[in-house]
């Protein structure tokens, strides 16, 4: 803990340092401490997507940007000083709050796209920055989250136990005991799950609270222009993140805000979406994957059609995997499908039906007080929740609907006991969290622990008072598969930490799937990126008799 508290502090101030910079690049909302930490990440991610075209985000670059940023805060060290003065003021909960976050951030990760996405993304950016073709290496590495960008531009200096999740939750109970906006403190809650792991669905689900509650609250004069801007940057940090897209850009076409030519938030839009579409094309031939239709397969290194395919009914069928097999699942027709994952899918169902239950009472509060605002709002959820629906309706997909939807119960949920004790009731959701991650025992208690991922939660340990919790770098051994050396875990199903490039057990089994394995494009050098070829029935047998061997010493 101690390690993490000067590490988040230090980096709070990197991004500071930065966002001092991009304040007069970025449009602003307000003029808190909180947003201009939060413009200082959006800034190093941006500079970092556009660096990741051409070099690796190693330890060279976070050092030039360390100096940068160093720069940046002595030249305003007056504007520092300013900051370091209103601190002194916030409140005592900020601190508790805060505190509470940080227990449950040392614990080990248990989100199990830790081991098989997040950290291995990161890796590949640290190694050899955007890689050609990584979707025919390993599918989901493709999808390259700006937040995993930002991740990578600081995960070898000053976020080396990948904790940035948690500095992003400081700035946002900075920004409530800023403005004193407590009913928004019942949203921790929620939050303390994402805090030991670079997941990019935390940074989703702030961003939407904080532009929603400046847009309905804000006392400044704010072009939609400056809201669809931040509305973009949740889209390349999770581009099912929607809601927030239909409603900024419904509302700058409403309010014909298109006329006005020399709108530069127009130019950071552009800019970030090029971005944002070149990055798909290097690493998948398709600007907006994973969407089969988007790709260009006249490219040498563009992914064959049938993996869309299988990644497509691959999607349908996760969200039922614990209840019925692959053939039950393509074998329903909507109905079947729908009422399986509504009734038919233990605790999954569960979050399923409150995400509906919330979405239903939203809507109904917000079409009875007459508020165009918040109508548009839950029409563009429902939108994205078909949207999810028709493509793979995974409850942690529509998280951010159950965000923004409790946000508006929040915001006229106007009784004298949570208007009064917001600070004390949040208190206690949070600590009853706290509890329930610390000591996992609960899970068993409470029947969660058939989700898979909290079967994983492990109990505090001493150490962590220290540093945070990780797990052990992965033993490997090196394997080759046609031109390709590759790095393969031992006794482990994920790459997780194992030295770039790393194929896991796991993706050896999509590749007897795909009929197909990856290639480097130039044999001498692995950074060049890969391509797709077709696998003989020669490779498929050693590729499948080297997988039941391993499954023969794994039962020894």
């Amino acid at each position: 803990m101690i390690v993490q508290a000067v590490l988040s502090v230090l980096l709070i101030l990197f991004f500071f340092g930065f966002g001092l910079i991009f304040k007069k690049v970025f449009p602003i909302l307000n003029y808190s401490i909180s947003f201009t930490v939060l413009n200082g990440m959006i800034g190093v991610g941006v500079l970092g997507f556009l660096s990741a075209f051409f070099i690796p985000l190693n330890n060279i670059y976070e050092i030039i940007l360390i100096v940068v940023s160093l720069i940046s805060l002595i030249y305003h060290k007056n504007e520092l000083k300013k900051s370091f003065k209103k601190m002194r003021n916030i409140s005592l909960y900020f601190y508790v709050f805060s505190f509470f976050g940080l227990l449950t951030t040392v614990t080990y990760p248990y989100i199990l796209d830790h081991f098989g996405y997040y950290v291995p993304t990161i890796k590949w950016l640290d190694y050899a920055g955007f890689v050609k073709g990584l979707s025919n290496f390993e599918w989901i590495l493709a999808q390259n989250s700006f937040w995993h960008i930002l991740q990578a531009s600081v995960n070898e200096s000053l976020d080396i136990y990948y904790r940035l999740n948690f500095s992003l939750f400081i700035i946002f109970n900075l920004y409530i005991f800023e403005y004193k906006y407590y009913k928004l403190l019942f949203f921790n809650a929620l939050f303390l799950f994402f805090l030991n792991t670079p997941s990019p669905d935390l940074p989703v689900f702030i961003l939407s609270i904080l532009l929603i509650h400046e847009y309905v609250n804000s006392k400044l004069e704010n072009n939609t222009s400056n809201y669809l801007f931040y509305a973009t940057i949740l889209f390349v940090i999770k581009p099912i993140s929607i809601v927030l897209l239909l409603f900024f850009g419904i509302e700058y076409l409403r309010n014909k805000e298109y006329k006005n030519l020399k709108d530069k938030n127009l130019l950071l839009i552009f800019f970030v979406v090029i971005l944002f579409i070149f990055k798909g094309i290097i690493i998948s031939a398709n600007p907006i994957f994973p969407l089969g239709f988007t790709s260009f397969e006249s490219l040498s290194w563009a992914s064959p059609k049938r993996l869309y395919e299988l990644s497509g009914q691959n999607g349908k069928f996760i969200p039922l995997k614990d209840s019925y097999t692959f053939e039950e699942v393509r074998e329903m027709n909507i109905f079947e499908y729908l009422k399986a994952i509504l009734f038919y899918n233990s605790s999954r169902s569960l979050i399923m039906i409150l995400i509906l239950m919330l979405m239903i009472f939203s809507t109904i509060i917000s079409f009875y007080k007459k508020k165009y605002t918040f109508q548009l709002l839950t029409i563009c959820c429902w939108i994205k929740l078909l949207i999810m629906l028709f493509f793979s309706p995974q409850f942690r997909f529509l998280l951010d609907i159950l965000v923004i939807d409790g946000l508006i119960i929040l915001i006229f949920l106007n009784t004298k006991l949570v208007v009064k004790y917001s600070k004390e009731l949040s208190f206690c959701c949070v600590f009853l969290i706290v509890i329930f991650i610390v000591f996992p025992f609960m899970t068993k208690f409470f029947h969660l622990d058939n989700i898979r991922s909290f079967s994983y939660l492990r109990k505090i340990e001493l150490k962590q008072i220290f540093i945070p919790a990780n797990y052990n770098e992965i033993k490997f051994s090196r394997k080759r598969i046609g031109n390709l050396t590759y790095n393969y875990p031992i006794d482990y199903p994920l790459i997780y930490s194992t030295k770039v490039p790393a194929i896991s057990r796991t993706t050896l089994n999509s590749y007897l799937i795909y009929d197909g394995y990856p290639q480097q494009i130039d044999s001498t050098d692995v950074k060049k990126g890969f391509y797709f070829k077709e696998m003989n029935k020669k490779q498929k047998e050693n590729i499948y008799n080297f997988l039941k061997e391993e499954k023969k010493e794994q039962v020894k």
